[in-house]
Protein backbone atom coordinates (compact mmCIF):
# COMPACT_ATOMS: atom_id res chain seq x y z
CA UNK A 1 0.00 0.00 0.00
CA UNK A 2 0.98 3.78 -0.86
CA UNK A 3 3.01 4.88 2.15
CA UNK A 4 2.14 8.71 1.05
CA UNK A 5 -1.48 7.67 1.97
CA UNK A 6 -0.94 5.99 4.92
CA UNK A 7 1.03 9.02 6.40
CA UNK A 8 -2.25 10.98 4.94
CA UNK A 9 -4.18 8.56 7.11
CA UNK A 10 -1.78 9.21 9.79
CA UNK A 11 -2.27 12.84 10.01
CA UNK A 12 -5.74 13.34 9.99
CA UNK A 13 -5.86 10.66 12.62
CA UNK A 14 -3.78 12.50 14.92
CA UNK A 15 -5.39 15.66 13.53
CA UNK A 16 -8.66 13.86 14.86
CA UNK A 17 -7.38 13.17 18.43
CA UNK A 18 -5.84 16.29 19.30
CA UNK A 19 -8.65 18.46 18.26
CA UNK A 20 -10.71 20.05 20.96
CA UNK A 21 -13.11 21.79 18.29
CA UNK A 22 -16.01 19.17 17.60
CA UNK A 23 -16.28 20.13 13.33
CA UNK A 24 -12.76 19.88 12.95
CA UNK A 25 -12.91 16.37 14.95
CA UNK A 26 -15.81 15.39 12.87
CA UNK A 27 -14.48 16.57 9.71
CA UNK A 28 -11.62 14.66 10.44
CA UNK A 29 -13.54 11.30 11.60
CA UNK A 30 -15.64 12.12 7.59
CA UNK A 31 -11.82 11.88 6.03
CA UNK A 32 -11.06 8.72 7.66
CA UNK A 33 -13.93 7.02 7.18
CA UNK A 34 -14.27 7.90 2.77
CA UNK A 35 -9.95 6.93 3.23
CA UNK A 36 -10.92 3.31 5.14
CA UNK A 37 -14.31 2.98 2.63
CA UNK A 38 -12.85 3.36 -0.40
CA UNK A 39 -8.97 1.41 0.59
CA UNK A 40 -10.43 -1.71 2.53
CA UNK A 41 -7.08 -2.55 4.05
CA UNK A 42 -5.60 1.13 5.04
CA UNK A 43 -6.94 0.47 9.15
CA UNK A 44 -4.65 -3.05 9.11
CA UNK A 45 -1.80 -1.47 6.53
CA UNK A 46 -1.94 1.59 9.13
CA UNK A 47 -1.76 -0.43 11.95
CA UNK A 48 1.56 -2.59 10.88
CA UNK A 49 2.84 0.58 9.81
CA UNK A 50 2.68 2.15 13.27
CA UNK A 51 3.87 -0.86 15.13
CA UNK A 52 6.43 -0.60 12.65
CA UNK A 53 7.42 3.17 13.23
CA UNK A 54 6.91 2.81 16.95
CA UNK A 55 9.33 -0.06 17.29
CA UNK A 56 11.84 1.92 15.61
CA UNK A 57 11.55 4.15 18.85
CA UNK A 58 11.41 1.17 21.31
CA UNK A 59 15.11 -0.01 22.90
CA UNK A 60 13.16 -3.22 23.77
CA UNK A 61 15.32 -6.27 22.94
CA UNK A 62 14.67 -8.89 24.64
CA UNK A 63 13.97 -12.25 23.23
CA UNK A 64 10.76 -13.03 23.92
CA UNK A 65 9.54 -9.45 22.80
CA UNK A 66 11.27 -10.73 18.92
CA UNK A 67 9.15 -13.33 19.20
CA UNK A 68 5.58 -11.95 19.86
CA UNK A 69 7.00 -9.76 17.31
CA UNK A 70 7.40 -12.71 14.79
CA UNK A 71 4.00 -13.89 15.78
CA UNK A 72 2.15 -10.56 15.28
CA UNK A 73 3.35 -9.80 11.91
CA UNK A 74 2.62 -13.41 10.81
CA UNK A 75 -1.19 -12.75 12.28
CA UNK A 76 -1.05 -9.52 10.36
CA UNK A 77 -0.14 -10.78 7.34
CA UNK A 78 -3.11 -13.94 7.60
CA UNK A 79 -5.96 -10.81 8.24
CA UNK A 80 -4.39 -9.02 5.21
CA UNK A 81 -4.27 -12.15 3.35
CA UNK A 82 -7.89 -13.00 4.32
CA UNK A 83 -9.61 -9.20 3.79
CA UNK A 84 -7.94 -9.46 -0.05
CA UNK A 85 -9.47 -12.70 -0.84
CA UNK A 86 -13.12 -11.85 0.55
CA UNK A 87 -12.59 -8.81 -1.26
CA UNK A 88 -11.85 -10.84 -4.38
CA UNK A 89 -14.49 -13.39 -3.58
CA UNK A 90 -17.29 -10.04 -3.20
CA UNK A 91 -15.61 -8.55 -6.65
CA UNK A 92 -16.82 -12.15 -8.16
CA UNK A 93 -19.85 -12.29 -6.58
CA UNK A 94 -21.14 -8.80 -8.02
CA UNK A 95 -21.06 -9.81 -11.14
CA UNK A 96 -23.72 -12.49 -10.78
CA UNK A 97 -25.81 -9.12 -10.00
CA UNK A 98 -25.27 -8.12 -13.45
CA UNK A 99 -27.37 -9.29 -16.51
CA UNK A 100 -25.78 -9.89 -19.86
CA UNK A 101 -28.64 -9.96 -23.09
CA UNK A 102 -27.31 -10.95 -26.34
CA UNK A 103 -29.71 -9.59 -29.25
CA UNK A 104 -29.60 -10.17 -32.98
CA UNK A 105 -30.15 -7.32 -35.37
CA UNK A 106 -30.11 -7.49 -39.30
CA UNK A 107 -26.67 -6.51 -39.45
CA UNK A 108 -25.27 -6.88 -36.00
CA UNK A 109 -25.25 -9.17 -32.72
CA UNK A 110 -25.64 -7.04 -29.47
CA UNK A 111 -24.40 -8.13 -26.15
CA UNK A 112 -25.39 -5.72 -23.17
CA UNK A 113 -24.43 -5.40 -19.67
CA UNK A 114 -26.90 -4.64 -17.23
CA UNK A 115 -25.50 -3.22 -13.67
CA UNK A 116 -27.49 -1.99 -10.96
CA UNK A 117 -27.07 1.17 -9.94
CA UNK A 118 -26.70 0.62 -6.52
CA UNK A 119 -23.90 -2.23 -7.62
CA UNK A 120 -22.47 0.15 -9.76
CA UNK A 121 -22.24 3.08 -6.54
CA UNK A 122 -20.44 0.26 -4.97
CA UNK A 123 -17.59 -0.88 -7.36
CA UNK A 124 -16.92 3.13 -8.01
CA UNK A 125 -16.81 3.98 -4.60
CA UNK A 126 -16.35 1.00 -2.45
CA UNK A 127 -14.20 -1.37 -4.35
CA UNK A 128 -11.06 -0.95 -4.00
CA UNK A 129 -8.44 -1.10 -7.47
CA UNK A 130 -8.00 -4.77 -7.24
CA UNK A 131 -11.59 -5.64 -6.70
CA UNK A 132 -12.34 -3.54 -9.51
CA UNK A 133 -9.71 -5.21 -11.54
CA UNK A 134 -11.05 -8.70 -10.63
CA UNK A 135 -14.95 -7.38 -11.07
CA UNK A 136 -13.86 -5.96 -14.68
CA UNK A 137 -12.02 -9.99 -15.64
CA UNK A 138 -14.84 -11.88 -14.16
CA UNK A 139 -17.16 -9.74 -16.66
CA UNK A 140 -15.14 -9.53 -19.53
CA UNK A 141 -14.89 -13.75 -19.34
CA UNK A 142 -18.58 -13.82 -19.12
CA UNK A 143 -19.14 -11.63 -22.16
CA UNK A 144 -16.18 -14.00 -23.64
CA UNK A 145 -18.30 -17.08 -22.50
CA UNK A 146 -21.49 -15.70 -24.08
CA UNK A 147 -19.46 -15.36 -27.48
CA UNK A 148 -17.96 -18.81 -27.20
CA UNK A 149 -21.13 -20.40 -27.05
CA UNK A 150 -22.25 -19.20 -30.51
CA UNK A 151 -19.03 -20.72 -31.97
CA UNK A 152 -19.44 -24.17 -30.21
CA UNK A 153 -23.21 -24.66 -31.97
Amino acid sequence: MDEKLIRRYHDVKKLADGTTNDGERQNCLNILARLEKKNPYLKTEYTKWLKYHNDDDSEDDSEDAFEWSGISSMFDRFVSFTEKAFGVRDAISAVARCQLTKRFNSRSVSITVSIPDDLYESIVVDFNHEQQRVFLDTLANQIKSQIQQDFSQ
